[in-house]
């Protein structure tokens, strides 16, 4: 089925008022695609979505029984849901953590919809430097362009609405959990170098996780961080 028809039967069911349908990724497992967002609706047109990202993350999480995996950025739950069907027969864990409140509840949608409520578990928070509260500007139409606001004002590239949402850090989550992470995937438009500023002690003990990260200079630059700086904490 070409990108054009796929867009077609997309913009039929928006206009039947359809919010949201079961497909099938080119992974071949299903996916819920969410009408009426851009990054919900990609998967469904754009085949080749996130395919050599999970595949990689997938095969590191392989080699661990019940893999625990962090989740950050989990946006409408594409990625998180995808990952736990690859790794169903491990019995994965994974939190899957989204600050937006309208986004969230396409993520637990996603996560109800698939019936993988064992092993993906929705978490309303943004993940940072330090505990405390911030603000977020976003798009309902372009969700995954959401973007903690260093500023507390609105980024117009990002969207017309604000909201504010709870902060946590890596290494108070596997703390409160018992247990670090085998991998952190990390998708948070520019806030990066925050969220892996609180996981010191995450990334410095015994067996270090693999990391999955954006590396984005635009979004970096809005949050007065940079690429460089990204790597250097790697060192």
């Amino acid at each position: 089925m070409s990108t054009s028809l796929r867009r077609l039967i997309l913009s039929t069911y928006r206009h039947i008022g359809f919010d949201h349908f079961t497909a099938k990724s080119s992974l071949n497992h299903p996916f819920i695609c969410h009408l009426g967002d851009s990054n919900g609706e990609m998967p469904f047109y754009n085949r080749e979505m996130a395919q050599v990202e999970l595949v990689l993350m997938a095969a590191w999480c392989e080699q661990f029984e019940n893999p625990f995996v962090l989740d950050v950025g989990g946006n409408v739950g594409f990625i998180a849901t995808q990952l736990a069907q690859l790794l169903i027969h491990k019995k994965p864990r994974i939190f899957s953590f989204e600050p937006v409140p309208h986004t969230l509840s396409l993520l637990a949608k996603a996560v109800s919809g698939l019936r993988l409520e064992e092993c993906v578990f929705p978490v309303g928070c943004g993940i940072g430097e330090a505990p405390g509260f911030a603000q977020l500007s976003y798009s309902e139409w372009d969700t995954m362009f959401a973007q903690i606001s260093a500023k507390g004002r609105l980024n117009d590239r990002v969207g017309d609405k604000l909201c504010w949402g709870p902060v946590l850090t890596i290494d108070q989550i596997t703390e409160a959990l018992g247990e670090a992470p085998c991998l952190i995937k990390l998708d948070i438009e520019g806030y990066e170098v925050k969220a892996l500023k609180g996981a010191t002690k995450v990334l410095s003990g015994h067996n270090p996780p693999a990391i999955a990260v954006e590396l984005n200079p635009t979004t970096l630059s809005e949050l007065d961080s940079s690429v460089d700086e990204l790597l250097a904490l790697f060192h």
